[in-house]
Formats: structure tokens, C-alpha cells, sequence
């Protein structure tokens, strides 16, 4: 991760820190070196690395959100932003924050956790009850800037909501074993808070101060491809190949154009036929050559071991020549278009059936009556 100052920490060096704050705090041992633990550098994905830029310290145009703006940005209730809220002598000091030069930055101020109900002693989070949104999704680390000016706060709180201690009884490393994770915002402890005033507990949940990224992610800049090893990724809107617009919004991909594809495996698959789409339309007798056709097994010479079923285009071309395309001087059958055509031939076998099953009707009605006369 570059910033305008320069590279600091990259995505990576975050992710290690992390994980060695993680693996630390797990331990509780207070002799653990915090930077020269031994540990494996994780995998990091596209998903979790940012897209938009990201300063190297803190923007200063942060503007307080009304209450009305923050239920419409992140989708909670007037009831879950008064969970939130903390006070300080009784007075509301929680409040959300966003930049407006980096509008997908926000700054959340001494916010109230909520215990998390598997371990509400020691777990918490800001995930909304009803709406169940997670406000601190996608913290920005404390550890971004190496000189801390992302760092936030943790606080202890009384069963009130109100800061304790002033809002000067500020949760410090050395005090508890815990975590504060960034991917998803929970607060975890490792051991019981045995800090006082108001350790941390069910009643006194701690609250928390720190920058939060709403923006995009994904390892491209600008909406641009990225090419890895394994496989492309693109998180931009639509993709277009060899258009410049498309009619309709909600493709993910249109193509105007031939393209191969050496394998599909599809839910469903939709051709369009609209009668608003088409003119010149006639009627089509199906040739009755059309059942002569003979399906048989191959395989492709470039794939010996793959065993196929189907026609072969240049008898196919003999008989209904309007299914069969040439592409880089290679026959090609419209297998879809075949259904289309069997309809006819089928429509004819089923009035001949009928015809067959009425004349034997009336041949059986007529040896029933000679019978009759001869008894």
C-alpha cells in the first residue's frame, strides 16, 4: 500500500503486524517482543486490500453527521445510534465523522460496543441488533502509519454509558490481553479486565475512537485489470469486448463479437427471441432429410481421451446448411437451433399418430359390427 507521502506499511506489513498482535495477545506474555515475534507471513486476497487512496495521515476536513445522515449511510435506526452513544458528565460524546475530500473515510468517536452474546464478558462488536449492520467493518489499522496518526482509543465505560474516569481511563496494551480486529471491528479479551475503576464486563462494555474505510477493494487501480498467476480480478461495473455501450444495465458481461470458449457449465442460458427483434419472418418447412442425420461418438483430435457425442457439421450443412457457421475455416453446428427445427417433424409424426389411432379406431368398430351380424 503506497500513500501520497510514500510507502509506510504495505498491505502486508499490516496483515503480519496483525498477526503477530493477534498471536501475542493470545499468548498474554507480557516478555513476548511485539516486533521480532517469529511468525508466517499470511496470504493476503484482493478482497482485502484497498482500492482507493488512502493518505498517510488522517485527512482534516472531518464533518460530524446528523443522526439522520448516519441512519441513511449506514442503514441503522435511530435506536441503534442510541446504543451507541456514550457520555461524558451526561453530555453525548459519541458521534460519526466523514471526510469530505475521501468521502469513504469515516471517524467514529468513543462508541459504545455492543457484548457479543456467546461471550458477553469478554466479546464485543458494533453489529446493530435489528439491522444487524457492523459500523466498524474494515477499521483502518492502528498500525498504518508508523508514527500512529491512525491510532484510536479504547475506553472503559460505566453501566451508564458514561465514560469512566473522565474519559481518561483509557484501555492500554499492557493492562489486558486482547484484541481489537480490523477486518471486522470485534473487541476480544484474552484474560478478565482486572483494571478499576469499571473493568471491562457485560455491563461496562468498552468503547471504542478509529477510522473506518468504506471505499472499494481489490488489488486494481482506477476500475483497471489486474493480472495474477491465478486468475484475473475486476470489480468495476460492467465489462464490454468490443463495444463502447450496452443496451441493457444489468449485464455483467456484453460482448458484441464471436468468442470461444473451450468449456461452459451455465444455470440457465437465454437467446433472445423477440418478435420486436426480428423482421422478414416466414415460415420453415423442416426437410425431411432432417432424420437421416446420425449422431455418433468422437473425439477431438487436440483431446484423445475425451469421448463426445454429436454430428458432423458437414453432413449437417448438406441438409440444413443455415445452422452450420465457418469460423477460422472451421465448420461449426448451432446444436440450439435443432429443437426448433425437430418441432415441425415432430408436429407431423404426432397428426399421422392421431390419423393411425382414429382409422384403427374405425377399422375396430367395423369388425365389432360384422361380428355382430354374423352372430
Amino acid at each position: 500500500m503506497s500513500t501520497d507521502q510514500g510507502p509506510l506499511f504495505t498491505a502486508q506489513d499490516s496483515s503480519t503486524l496483525l498477526l503477530k498482535k493477534f498471536l501475542w495477545r493470545a499468548s498474554t506474555d507480557p516478555n513476548v517482543n511485539f516486533y521480532s515475534e517469529k511468525t508466517v507471513t499470511p496470504t493476503i486476497f484482493p478482497e482485502q486490500i484497498v482500492s482507493d487512496p488512502l493518505p498517510s495521515t488522517p485527512p482534516d476536513d472531518f464533518v460530524t453527521l446528523s443522526n439522520e445522515e448516519i441512519k441513511t449511510q449506514f442503514g441503522i435506526t435511530d435506536d441503534e445510534i442510541a446504543a451507541f452513544q456514550t457520555t461524558l458528565n451526561g453530555n453525548n460524546v459519541f458521534s460519526i465523522e466523514r471526510s469530505q475530500s475521501y468521502v469513504y473515510l469515516y471517524r467514529i468517536n468513543k462508541c459504545r460496543l455492543t457484548p457479543i452474546e456467546s461471550n458477553p464478558d469478554l466479546a464485543f462488536s458494533g453489529v446493530t441488533r435489528t439491522t444487524n449492520v457492523n459500523i466498524f467493518e474494515n477499521t483502518i489499522p492502528f498500525t498504518f502509519n508508523p508514527n500512529g496518526a491512525w491510532r484510536g482509543n479504547y475506553y472503559r465505560t460505566q453501566s451508564s454509558g458514561e465514560l469512566s474516569l473522565n474519559g481518561n481511563n483509557i484501555i492500554k496494551n499492557y493492562q489486558l490481553a486482547f484484541v481489537f480486529d480490523s477486518d471486522s471491528g470485534f473487541f476480544t479479551c484474552y484474560q478478565g479486565d482486572s483494571v478499576q475503576p469499571d473493568g471491562i464486563s457485560r455491563e461496562t462494555a468498552p468503547a471504542v475512537s478509529c477510522y473506518v474505510y468504506k471505499g472499494n477493494f481489490g488489488r486494481f487501480v482506477n476500475n483497471s485489470w489486474i493480472t495474477r498467476t491465478e486468475n484475473i480480478y475486476y470489480n468495476g461495473g460492467q465489462v464490454l469486448i468490443g463495444k463502447e455501450s450496452s443496451a441493457d444495465p444489468t449485464l455483467t458481461l456484453d460482448v458484441s463479437g464471436v468468442s470461444f470458449f473451450d468449456h461452459i457449465v451455465t444455470g440457465s442460458l437465454d437467446t433472445f427471441s423477440d418478435r420486436r427483434l426480428k423482421e422478414n419472418i416466414h415460415g420453415y418447412l423442416s426437410p425431411s432429410k432432417l432424420l437421416s442425420l446420425t449422431p455418433c461418438t468422437y473425439n477431438y483430435i487436440s483431446k484423445p481421451g475425451e469421448r463426445e457425442i454429436g454430428l458432423i457439421a458437414q453432413e449437417v450443412e448438406a441438409v440444413v446448411p443455415e445452422i452450420v457457421k465457418e469460423h477460422n475455416g472451421f465448420k461449426a453446428v448451432q446444436y440450439d437451433r435443432l429443437g426448433a427445427l425437430l418441432l415441425p417433424i415432430v408436429r407431423q409424426q404426432s397428426e399421422r399418430i392421431e390419423r393411425l389411432e382414429k382409422s384403427n379406431d374405425e377399422l375396430r368398430l367395423a369388425f365389432s359390427t360384422l361380428i355382430g351380424k354374423m352372430l
